[in-house]
């Protein structure tokens, strides 16, 4: 990496969230969280949002196949893609 020091957010270390600088010169990039690739754009929280849905688990995962979920603000749709083989079927809306 090419970091001349440790980022920190809220405690975390970002370090290994993010990819050298040399990522942040393009408008985007692509990323893989278990299975699923995602375009996440440069200077944004989509990485971030991605760490805490796949590997943090913040939503857990007690949904059932008969689940209906409605997936409200739904950003790059990380979360949708998360639960979707999960459920029965989810409805996502980014205004």
């Amino acid at each position: 990496m090419h970091y001349a020091e440790v980022i920190s957010y809220f405690g975390i270390r970002l370090s290994s969230l993010f990819l050298d600088f040399g990522k942040w010169s393009q408008k985007s990039y692509l990323v893989s969280f278990d299975s699923f690739r995602f375009r996440v754009r440069t200077a944004s929280s989509d990485r971030f949002i991605l760490h805490e849905i796949f590997h943090k688990k913040e939503y857990g995962d007690s949904f059932s196949k008969n689940d209906v979920v409605v997936d409200l603000g739904a950003n790059i749709g990380g979360f949708s893609v998360y639960v979707a083989p999960k459920v029965k079927k989810v409805y996502s809306y980014e205004p």
